[in-house]
């Protein structure tokens, strides 16, 4: 394979990062609808660490480095509590 033909094929996949990444937030979104309405917290540690350990363990299974991992769903939590902030 080329350089160029992997280079699109990471190109296709960095598309479908981001589609899950706008799927992943608008299920946020709806989350802290249903949270707001219900008034609970949208701070829910114990979901987090399980989240957390199902997602590095799957990392650590498929090869994947889980300080790299962690990081980036540091990322993705901290905007997911960011989606259900009320009056957002």
């Amino acid at each position: 394979m080329k350089i160029e033909e992997l280079r699109n094929e990471i190109d296709k996949i960095d598309g479908e990062i981001i589609n899950l990444l706008v799927r992943r937030k608008k299920i946020a979104r709806n989350i802290g609808e249903i949270k707001k309405k219900g008034k609970i917290p949208i701070l829910d540690p114990s979901r987090e660490e399980r989240l957390l350990k199902r997602v590095l363990d799957f990392a650590v299974e498929r090869g994947l480095n889980p300080e790299y991992v962690k990081k980036m769903y540091d990322l993705i939590l901290t905007e997911s509590k960011h989606e259900q902030e009320p009056d957002k």
